[in-house]
């Protein structure tokens, strides 16, 4: 019996642990489907994570080769940059070079040119001051050469007035000689004619008186003094006349020595005139040689001048023009340097928006990798804060889970 006791207690034990077991196989097999399920979850998320770390990691080396190239991009940049700014200073140094050189040349033209100027008024006015000698030496040759063209048309009034002086003189001399003879003549007629007068009123007056005194000598001592005043005053007047007489004489022999003097005169200005004419025609020849002389020097003068005069113009016309030529050389060398430096600023311009693309690209590209790096955090913390709550919504006992071989916990 007590067997039997024991039998059915073991029998009811057996069946009240056989309800036991169907009750609790429910929750076990939840609880394995639940571990299961979270496997498959922590699987998923761990495929996940792993996915969100290879694609981190892809971006993460992606973002290196970008950073990497993005370095090289802006180490090329600048090495372009200051190549480009070298350059550009190479440039710049050139152009203010050929700046310079144009200056320099300009001045150095404009000094040659001022040079060439002041050589030019100097041998200009040297020509000039020589010229206007010739010219005043010539003025003075041909004022002479007038006098003589002027003594020429005089010379025939100035022989016929000489001839017609000498007519004049020689009719003078004839004149005055004939005057003289005529003037001797009648001084020695009235000479002759007062000698014969005075002898004869001598010789009436004697002998008259003789015959007074022979008639009346009483009467002799009362008029002898009359007639002796009569006498006087009669001898006085011959006297005087003979004295008019004389010098009547002596100024007409002083008149035939002027008259002798004024021929001498004439004929040494005759003289004159004649040697006076001669060295004029002498001095005519010499100044018509001296005229030609100078009128040839002066044409040599004036054609070296117009050929130095047009030697400087074709020189400074030369010089000019290379000038010109230097200058459009230099404006088409600055043109092309200016070209060459629009053309470096435009590509210096074109790299540096390629760079600032290129920079936003990056950037867009880095901003685009934070958002999906914030956004599967986000969807990570999402997981792991779910998570529990899912994990104390169920009540599982750590001795079955330990008994089953599940995890103790789940940590993410």
């Amino acid at each position: 019996m007590p067997k039997k006791g024991k039998g059915k207690k073991g029998g009811k034990g057996k069946k009240g642990k056989g309800k036991k077991g169907k009750k609790n196989d429910s929750p076990v097999k939840m609880a394995a489907k639940n571990t299961l399920i979270w496997q498959t979850r922590l699987n998923l998320v761990d495929n996940s994570r792993k996915q969100i770390r290879e694609r981190y990691d892809n971006l993460n080396s992606e973002h290196e080769v970008l950073s990497e190239q993005m370095r090289q991009t802006e180490k090329d940049t600048l090495d372009v940059i200051s190549f480009l700014k070298k350059q550009d200073l190479e440039k710049d140094a050139e152009i203010e070079r050929l700046q310079q050189e144009y200056k320099d040349l300009h001045v150095e033209q404009a000094k040659e040119k001022d040079e060439l100027m002041v050589d030019f008024k100097q041998q200009r006015r040297f020509l000039d001051e020589k010229l206007a000698r010739k010219e005043s030496e010539l003025d003075i040759v041909r004022h002479e050469l007038n006098q003589i063209k002027d003594f020429r048309k005089r010379k025939a009034q100035m022989q016929k007035e000489l001839d017609e002086i000498k007519q004049v003189m020689m009719m003078n001399e004839r004149d005055q000689k004939e005057s003289l003879e005529r003037f001797e003549r009648q001084f020695a007629d009235e000479k002759k004619r007062l000698h014969q007068e005075s002898n004869k009123k001598i010789e009436a007056i004697a002998e008259h008186a003789q015959n007074e005194a022979i008639k009346t000598l009483d009467e002799k001592g009362r008029s002898i003094y009359k007639e002796n005043v009569d006498l006087i005053k009669s001898l006085h007047i011959y006297k005087q006349e003979l004295v008019d007489v004389q010098y009547l004489k002596e100024q007409l022999a002083k008149q035939a020595a002027e008259v002798i003097d004024d021929k001498e005169t004439n004929d040494s200005l005759m003289k004159e005139k004649i040697e006076q004419v001669q060295k004029q025609n002498k001095s005519i020849k010499e100044l018509k040689e001296k005229i030609q002389h100078l009128e040839t020097s002066l044409t040599q003068y004036i054609d070296e001048f117009n050929v130095q005069r047009i030697k400087l113009i074709e020189r400074s016309d030369i010089e000019q023009q290379s000038s010109r030529n230097e200058i459009v050389k230099l404006e088409r060398a600055l043109e092309l340097k200016g070209k060459e430096m629009n053309k470096v600023k435009k590509l210096g311009k074109t790299i540096l928006e390629q760079r600032s693309d290129l920079e936003a690209m990056f950037l867009d590209a880095l901003q685009h990798v934070k958002k999906q790096v914030i956004q599967n955090r986000l969807e990570h913390n999402k997981d792991n804060y779910n998570t529990p709550r899912i994990h104390s919504s169920v009540n599982i006992p750590q001795q079955q889970l330990s008994s089953l071989g599940c995890i103790r916990s789940v940590r993410f």
